[in-house]
Formats: structure tokens, sequence, C-alpha cells
């Protein structure tokens, strides 16, 4: 079952960008930015060269990649006991439509990040510093230097908590948006794009989060700045039960308690003016995973979100994964494990009538079928894994083919992706 993210989870930097205003923080870069951008870059080398094998999962991730080693945990001092992490990949895509302006063929560093983590103790933290790009299902993909511009900074992931025991804590900082089913980074999940439901959710907060969790349970509660809009208008709650070793559920719901008026290249108006309800219940049987998903949006009328009426957004999906050894790979330093996840979606939007307000899924009324196959290997530290994935969009005209002039209501994208998680 995908768990609870602490600091709820990073989502909606990879939907297209929607203005060219610039937004605040309303908490302060722990340094300059341009320094930890360097550390991430570079800080693999080092965290490699003092390396300790050992098998770790120092982010949240889904259960098709794994941190193979090695680590550094380092001794106690000022700082406390320290896990150094990295996450270093790289990716081709190609696609049969440039929809919404997006390249035909693109290759780029997916990841290169630098993972500091302390989580033992009464004070832990958590320090992802580095450069990255987001990828969703229908929306356009910005290089890394385009992502970390304009959307959460090469520091996207940051926070500080207090654990007072081994139920409770509070974290502080920038966290992964709740509610939600998936993480940003696509090594964080089972297909390398994040799904069409997942662009109606946030992906990166800044705010707070108090979580309790029990052998079979997890409860959390979060105030936070909704789609890193920099007002603290957003409050979340959920959980998630364990009711035996084949069955858990998570429940969240979360949204805006106050209309904002923010429209920025990552806090699109509508969505960050939303409700969010997500429902999802995890099945594990053998080798087999099943994985249905519900989701639901809402948006009110106001003068802030530029709706004349409510909109709304229905979605549901289904993940089915097999996982199992691949023995041919007998050659690798460990033991290749070989995931075979596949994704199915629909989602629709309500036929809302808007005043300059963006659009939901493909406008109002529109809705878009889509279908993500992701064929996953790795052997300890190293990862490889394609997908393909097809789209299918109604009532919309925002997805065009390359000729000038002409539409097109589908598309299809071939991805490679090769990296390494230490």
């Amino acid at each position: 079952m995908q768990r609870l993210r602490l600091c709820a989870p990073i989502k909606s930097g990879c939907r297209p960008f929607r203005g060219d205003k610039p937004h605040s923080h309303w908490c302060p870069p722990f340094i300059k930015d341009w320094l930890f951008g360097l550390v991430g870059v570079f800080g693999g080398v080092v965290g490699m060269a003092l390396a300790q094998a050992q098998v770790k999962n120092v982010t949240p991730m889904n259960e098709t990649l794994f941190f193979g080693g090695p680590s550094e945990l380092g001794s106690e001092g000022a700082l406390g006991s320290l896990q150094i992490s990295g996450a270093f990949s790289g990716l081709v895509a190609q696609e049969n439509t440039t929809a919404l302006n997006t390249a035909q063929n693109s290759t780029e560093s997916s990841n290169a990040f630098l993972i500091v983590q302390k989580n033992t103790g009464t004070l832990q933290y958590l320090l992802q510093a580095g450069h990255y790009t987001l990828h969703t299902l229908g929306a356009k993909t910005d290089g890394a230097s385009g992502i970390e511009k304009n959307s959460f900074g090469p520091i996207p992931h940051a926070y500080v908590s207090l654990n007072p025991n081994e139920h409770w804590s509070l974290a502080v900082g920038k966290l992964l948006a709740m509610p939600g089913f998936e993480n940003p980074f696509t090594y964080q999940n089972q297909n390398i794009q994040r799904g069409v439901l997942e662009n109606q959710n946030n992906t990166i907060t800044q705010g707070i989060q108090l979580n309790y969790t029990d052998e079979r349970s997890t409860l959390f509660w979060t105030l936070n700045d909704g789609f890193y809009s920099g007002q603290l208008k957003w409050m979340g709650a959920g959980g998630s039960y364990k009711f035996n070793a084949r069955h858990s559920t998570n429940v969240m719901l979360g949204g805006a308690y106050q209309t904002s008026k923010v429209n920025t290249d990552v806090t699109p108006r509508l969505q960050n003016n939303s409700q969010i309800f997500n429902l999802v219940h995890t099945l594990k049987m053998g080798p087999w995973t099943l994985t249905p998903y519900y989701q639901y949006t809402k948006i009110p009328s106001s003068e802030n979100t530029g709706l004349a009426s409510a909109a709304s957004t229905q979605g549901y999906a289904l993940i089915i994964n097999h996982q199992g050894p691949a023995p041919w790979m007998s050659f690798m330093p460990r033991p290749g494990t070989l995931n075979l996840p596949l994704r199915l979606e629909h989602i629709k939007a309500s036929d809302y009538r808007s005043v300059n307000a963006q659009e939901l899924v493909f406008g109002p009324g529109s809705e878009a079928l889509a279908v993500t196959f992701t064929p996953t290997l790795q052997s300890g530290v190293y990862y490889a894994r394609g997908e393909w994935s097809w789209l299918k969009a109604k009532h919309t005209s925002m997805l065009r083919e390359s000729r000038p002039g002409a539409y097109a209501n589908s598309q299809s994208r071939i991805l490679l992706e090769l990296g390494i998680l230490y």
C-alpha cells in the first residue's frame, strides 16, 4: 500500500505552467538556493565515496523501486546520526503529438538528488537538494532549469520533525502534499509519469503536519499553503488502516478553507481553491498488488476562482502490479527484481461556466482515459525501466498535432529511464 507521506506529498509542479507572476514563500530558505543546487548535483559523489552497503528506504517510495544501498551513517555529533542517500537518473522521451507545446523528443537528467536525513531521536530532519524534472500525462514537461526556477527550487523537500515518542510526530517545512496518492519525482512512483488524476492534486506544500502511527493505523492533520501559494489557507486530514497482510485502505480529505487570488506557474488558481477527496484500497495476493483509487475534487464559484458556477472533477484509477525475480540477471551484483505496473485511469470534469478561468482536465465537460505500462528492472543500486502511455481526450481541442491548425484527441508517449538509487 502506498503509505501516508510524512509532510504531505509533492504533487502539482508537473501540470502546465499557468502564469508568470512571482510568488512569495512564507518560510525563508535555509541557505541560498543556488548553493544547495550545487550540493545536490555534486554531493552524490561524496556520498558514494563514504558509503557502506545497506538497503534502506529514505524518502516515500512505491514498491517497485528501492534504495539499494550504499549509505553512510555518520557518528553522533551536533547534527546527530546522519543517513546520506542519492538518486540519479536520465530519461529519454518521445511522443506522437506536440500536446500543450511539449517537444516530441527529449533527453534529460530526470533526477540528481542528495538526500540527508536523521530519522532517529526526538529531533529528526530531512534535506533533499538537487535538480529534477516533473512528468504528468497530458501535461507540459519542462527541463530541470525551468522546473526549479518556476516551482519548488533546488531544495524541493526539507523539514524538521519533533518526535516525542514512537507514535507522535510534528513536522514543519516543505512537505509532501496531502491528499493524493502519487509522489512528485519519477523514481518515487510505480510509473515514470504521474497520472491524470494526480494532475488535479498538489505536490509540495509549505506548512505543518501532525502524525500519529501505530501497528495498524496512521492518522494525520496538516495546515499548509496548498499549491505552494505562500498562504496558509489549506487544511487536510486522513489516515490509513491495515486490516491484515492483504488489505489496507487510505482515506484523505483536504483543500482550501479560504479562497485565494494567487495565480502563478506553480499555483493554478482553480486547483489552489479546490477541495479534494481520495479513497485508496490496496489488495496484495502473492506477487500481485491491486490498487483501486477514487478521487473527487470541487471548486466553488467566486470572484477569486473566476468561476460563474461551481466546478468539479471525478476520477477512477486501477493500478495493477506483478513483482517477481529476474533470474536472467544473474550477472548483476545482486539478484534482479522485475515489476510490471499497469495503471488504468478515467477522469471527467463537470460542465462548469468560467470567467477568464483556467481549465480543469481539458476544459468544461471534458474527460480523459489513460493507460500507462512501465516494466521496471532493478539490481542493487541500478534500475532501468521503459514506459508506454496512451491518453484519449473527449470534448476538448487542447491536444494539438504537429501540423499547424490540426487537432488530435489522443497522445502516446514512450519513455526510457536509467538510474542509480544508493
